[in-house]
């Protein structure tokens, strides 16, 4: 089982650079992915977890991701 994380997102306006996708589980960081550049159109990312990864999430319920643009 690969728990892929799949995000679709795009950014408007002018002057991004990236975009920075952070995986938590409750409040531990279990993933950072950087997407650049960051998208003017909706594209869809699939990250795939890597079995430490996997490991680390205590509580499935508890996932939140977190969107930065750089």
């Amino acid at each position: 089982d690969t728990n892929p994380i799949r995000v679709v997102y795009r950014i408007r306006g002018n002057g991004s650079s990236g975009m920075t996708v952070k995986l938590y589980s409750n409040t531990t960081l279990i993933a950072t992915y950087t997407h650049s550049p960051a998208p003017a159109t909706f594209t869809t990312y699939t990250q795939t977890l890597t079995s430490p990864e996997r490991a680390s999430i205590t509580n499935w319920s508890l996932l939140e991701l977190e969107f930065t643009v750089t």
